[in-house]
């Protein structure tokens, strides 16, 4: 080789491979959007009907009066957003059903714009946009209209935005309540508590005015204008007497076992097949609920004790959440939709649990495909094709995943040290 000759160095084309991976993504999302799209005609299940009561209510009884002779176990923007639909559906010229089922697109849309905004991420967008539409599009559940609140507010905490998370984790928990089993988790990571002497921390600047007091007015706003029934509505779904609603966990397991060994009392099995089990009996209630307590605590407790990242809050708030999923009563075939706003975020903070967030959307997607299919009308096969009730082994392949993603959690960090971190906020 003659000297003072540089043999030129091969370049990869990292631009352009970054305009076809983009392009690429857009690609998905538009997919995706489409998806969703098509099932926009989607009947849903027999919720709507209920929907539509609660709509009629505010419209001839006005929103306060209406919330309350809905004595449902929603709060009361449920009831606002109803209306709200109805009044818009009105100004258009359509129908009620289309101004519903448009609005359940909008959020779903929405949705994926502000998860898209705070995390940079168009793919990620593209599969939460589609992990969510079976939920929204295709069964016409509300619990879209909280999904991109709940993610403002955490991208607000993760920014040090105290006052806007308060604001809009309210606005989520006035839509509907399960989100509000977060809360212990979220204040941890405000005050950065390890000890129980550190929610004295709850009376420093930042926290005691952007959010205990915005918090508090929030409340007093909402008991002034709703009343008591605000409160009614939360002790209705403390009480909620499905053992299971549907919802394929641990306590459907157990349903399916009191069918066969106490046909007597709870039914035998329809043509193999296990419904659910709805009971005030403590014997039957208090254990899973017990064992849901104590799971939650030991969560909680483990994360008192970690790191306050903003993964680590993601991680255990999830988990924590995923304790009332998996042992709670009164959980529903649709409550682990917030459990994929959290698995998805952490996905984008930790690359690594990008298993954990496909597996939680896909349970989801199969526990309500399991019973309503895909327009809400029913699942197209026999659930006890083979002799089984097909619910019964996943109820208990999501019952021994949730112990793989609990006992880490709780083994990984409960050790470890963490030093306090100093409250900020703006």
């Amino acid at each position: 080789m003659q000297a003072g000759v540089v043999l030129p160095v091969p370049q990869h084309d990292s631009a352009g491979m970054g305009e076809r991976r983009r392009a690429a993504a857009w690609v998905a999302l538009v997919a995706a959007a489409a998806f969703s799209l098509a099932l926009f005609d989607c009947p849903g299940t027999s919720d709507v009907i209920t929907w539509k009561r609660w709509t009629a209510n505010g419209e001839q009884l006005g929103i306060r009066d209406g919330y309350a002779a809905n004595t449902a176990d929603y709060p009361p923007l449920t009831t606002v957003m109803l209306v709200l639909t109805a009044k818009a559906g009105d100004l258009v010229g359509v129908d009620r059903f289309t101004a519903f089922k448009a609005s359940l697109l909008l959020f779903l849309s929405l949705t994926t714009l502000v998860f898209c905004l705070v995390t940079r991420d168009l793919w990620l967008g593209a599969l939460l946009h589609l992990a969510l539409t079976l939920d929204a599009m295709g069964l016409a559940y509300l619990d879209t209209w909280l999904a991109p609140a709940l993610l403002l507010a955490l991208d607000a905490l993760r920014t040090g935005r105290l006052l806007l998370f308060t604001i809009a984790y309210a606005a989520v928990c006035l839509t509907k309540w399960p989100p509000i089993i977060l809360l212990p988790f979220l204040l941890v990571h405000v005050i950065s508590m390890r000890h129980a002497r550190d929610l004295k921390r709850l009376a420093t600047a930042h926290v005691l005015t952007r959010v205990v007091v915005p918090g508090l007015l929030i409340l007093a706003a909402g008991l002034a204008l709703f009343g008591i029934e605000l409160a009614y509505s939360l002790a209705r779904g403390l009480r909620n007497d499905y053992l299971s609603g549907n919802a394929l966990n641990a306590n459907w397991i157990l349903t399916h076992v009191l069918h066969v060994m106490a046909p007597q009392q709870f039914g035998p099995l329809q043509d193999g097949v296990a419904t659910h089990v709805r009971s005030r009996d403590p014997s039957v209630m208090l254990p899973p609920r017990l064992v849901f307590f104590a799971t939650y605590a030991f969560a909680l407790v483990a994360y008192m004790r970690a790191e306050k990242t903003f993964a680590n809050l993601l991680r255990y708030a999830m988990v924590g959440y995923l304790c009332h999923i998996t042992f709670n009563t009164g959980v529903h075939e649709n409550h682990l939709f917030v459990a994929v706003l959290l698995a998805f975020l952490l996905w984008h903070s930790e690359r690594t649990s990008a298993a954990k967030a496909v597996v939680i959307a896909l349970f989801v997607n199969l526990n309500l495909f399991v019973f309503y299919g895909v327009t809400g009308t029913g699942p197209p096969f026999d659930r006890a094709a083979l002799g089984i009730d097909v619910a019964l082994p996943l109820a208990i392949l999501w019952t021994l995943y949730f112990a793989v993603l609990y006992v880490p959690a709780i083994r990984g960090h409960v050790r470890a040290p963490a030093p306090a971190l100093p409250i900020t906020g703006s």
